[in-house]
């Protein structure tokens, strides 16, 4: 997918937050997204086992968990190109935080 406009959204406590980042795959949209959420001063970030919905283009719609996303990243299978740029991503509360 060429690089385009992605809105990320998740709901907690039934309040939903959303950002919109620059993105060439849903995965780095995720990525982006997650580190995005995390910068916010009243938001922790999502959860493991919260699920993204993804926007592209006003056109597509995604729905990813978060602990598929990063079970897809940190697998053990043989590195892509992608995997390796988005592990250089700092996702910094959620690979520790199991409570959500």
């Amino acid at each position: 997918m060429p690089i385009c406009t992605c809105t990320v959204a998740f709901t907690e406590r039934g309040i939903e937050h959303q950002v919109d980042v620059l993105a060439e795959t849903v995965y780095e949209a995720c990525a982006l997204a997650i580190k995005a959420f995390e910068r916010k001063p009243h938001l922790h970030g999502p959860g493991r086992h919260t699920t993204l919905r993804l926007q592209v283009k006003q056109t597509q719609h995604y729905e990813i968990k978060v602990d598929d996303f990063l079970g897809w990243l940190y697998d053990s299978k043989p590195a892509v190109d992608e995997k390796q740029r988005l592990r250089k991503i700092r996702l910094k509360g959620i690979l520790a935080d199991d409570r959500r």
